[in-house]
């Protein structure tokens, strides 16, 4: 895995040459927020449960995948896909 310094480099670098200026506007104002701060999200009991049986869930391995949810809507609805 790359260290943070390499990641920072290598989007200097990346940055550098980009000629955008709409772009590099959006990406300052990304860049420029409070999101980075460390911000802690309390999950409610319910939060807490539901994602402890998805864990569950998902070690047991009761999934479904995305093509197999995807063709039982299309069946749902009744949608014909060419």
């Amino acid at each position: 895995m790359a260290s943070i310094d390499q990641v920072r480099s290598a989007l200097i670098h990346k940055l550098h040459n980009i000629q955008n200026k709409d772009f590099l506007l959006a990406l300052d104002g990304l860049v420029s927020t409070k999101q980075f701060e460390k911000e802690v999200i309390e999950l409610t009991k319910e939060q807490k449960l539901l994602l402890e049986m998805s864990e569950r869930d998902f070690e047991l391995g009761n999934i479904v995948t995305h093509e197999a949810i995807h063709e039982k809507v299309t069946q749902w609805l009744g949608i014909k896909e060419s």
